[in-house]
């Protein structure tokens, strides 16, 4: 299964062929020899397991003899080792689960994260089976992980680069504790080549999925949020000078972020971010940016619930803000430019609705249903507002300009 002399040539000229070479689904003797390594496993069970096992170790120990002999080409081995490996991951940390290996699949990960792991051939092999790995990497090697795609980051092309953010991902989350560390290198490199590739929806999401890794590590919440918000926050403040996607790619991260949030992170992204969230509602003609504005809001709401309205100090002028929300998603004149319709690519809309129940228009459905529950809960704050709605027609801002909208009570 190791690479042959003329795939080392070709791969080593130009690694996106080694990328597109490994994602095709052709005869090669490193698809035929993981075909083999299945089919141990299933005709032979756990003896299978343990020959694999076993082998394994011994390939990786031979490896590294001949790099301490200098060997130029001892890392072919190693390569060819964690990539067969990969291919059998799940079924060897079966085995490793149940304590009847005498061989650690997680000595044989720890003996790849050295220096070499800037190989973008470990890096296809370790995506498949970092996320197989339940259990936490020790923290000096998870380190000299995250060092080594960090570098590898910075001279990846596009197709390379999809397979480093890929590793990347699965080592936050392999990383565990150990993820809290790296945040602060991490984050600032993954934020700046967001904002270069939000307009190319592969690269982006890859980038967003990184930083949705590093949302969920222990204790990567607050530091992550606290970083992106004066990151993004100009780009909404001022939508007319950004580059196009900007805008919107910005709002669909305060999503992701938003999402599962504790209160107290969904409080801090309101301080920042409500205004120009609610303003971008009102005012944009741009179908992505308002149909990511209305998800953000949603998310807004939805995690910060009627205490929201008593964020910015004044719960009349956010009421009369969300009332403002609700009045243009009501307007006829949407429907031409439905924001819950089939998109170009064929996206269907029920797929949307399940990954999201607010994507739908129902924004304004929701936001009734939220005053209808406000009321429930506070009764008297909720007359002494409807009392100061109904004595102003004015919305609470829209660039200046005075908007009728409907009644707290028509809503």
């Amino acid at each position: 299964m190791q690479m042959s002399e003329q795939q080392v040539h070709a791969w080593s000229m130009d690694a996106n062929q080694y990328v597109a070479d490994e994602d095709e689904i052709t005869y090669s003797c490193r698809v035929s020899g993981s075909l083999l390594l299945e089919e141990i496993v299933i005709s032979c069970g756990i003896e299978g397991v343990y020959a694999i096992l076993n082998a394994a170790k011994q390939r990786l120990d031979e490896s590294q003899q001949q790099r301490v002999k200098g060997f130029a080409e001892w890392w072919r081995m190693r390569e060819a080792t964690v990539f067969a490996v990969s291919y059998v991951s799940e079924q060897l940390l079966e085995v490793e689960v149940s304590g009847l290996s005498g061989v650690n699949l997680g000595n044989l990960l720890e003996q790849t994260f050295t220096e070499d792991m800037a190989a973008v051939g470990a890096c296809r092999a370790l995506s498949q089976l970092l996320p197989d790995t339940n259990r936490g990497i020790p923290q000096p090697h998870i380190l000299a992980l995250f060092s080594s795609l960090t570098e590898l980051l910075k001279q990846a092309s596009d197709e390379t680069m999809h397979l480093v953010l890929e590793t990347l991902q699965a080592a936050v989350r392999a990383g565990h504790e150990s993820a809290l560390s790296i945040e602060h290198v991490i984050s600032p490199i993954i934020l700046n080549m967001w904002a270069l590739h939000v307009s190319d929806p592969f690269l982006s999401i890859d980038e967003l999925d990184v930083l949705e890794a590093i949302k969920y590590a222990p204790r990567c919440a607050h530091p992550l949020v606290a970083r992106v918000l004066p990151y993004v926050g100009p780009f909404l403040k001022k939508p007319q000078q950004q580059p196009d996607g900007l805008v919107a790619g910005s709002l669909d991260l305060l999503t992701m972020l938003l999402k599962n949030a504790p209160t107290d992170v969904v409080k801090a992204i309101y301080e920042v971010c409500f205004d120009p969230v609610v303003r971008t509602v009102l005012q944009s003609d741009d179908h992505g940016e308002m149909q990511n504005a209305t998800q953000c809001l949603a998310a807004l709401v939805s995690g910060g619930k009627q205490q929201l309205l008593t964020w910015g100090g004044d719960p009349g002028y956010t009421m009369r803000c969300l009332l403002d929300v609700a009045s243009r998603l009501l307007d006829p004149d949407l429907e031409n430019w439905s924001l819950f319709e089939d998109d170009d690519d064929g996206c269907d809309d029920d797929l949307l609705s399940a990954a999201d129940p607010l994507n739908e228009i129902n924004l304004a459905n929701y936001l009734a249903n939220f005053f209808r529950e406000f009321s429930k809960g506070d009764r008297p704050l909720f007359d002494h507002l409807c009392q100061f709605d109904t004595s102003s027609e004015e919305s609470c801002t829209n660039g200046g300009e005075s908007v009728i909208v409907p009644s707290i009570q028509e809503i």
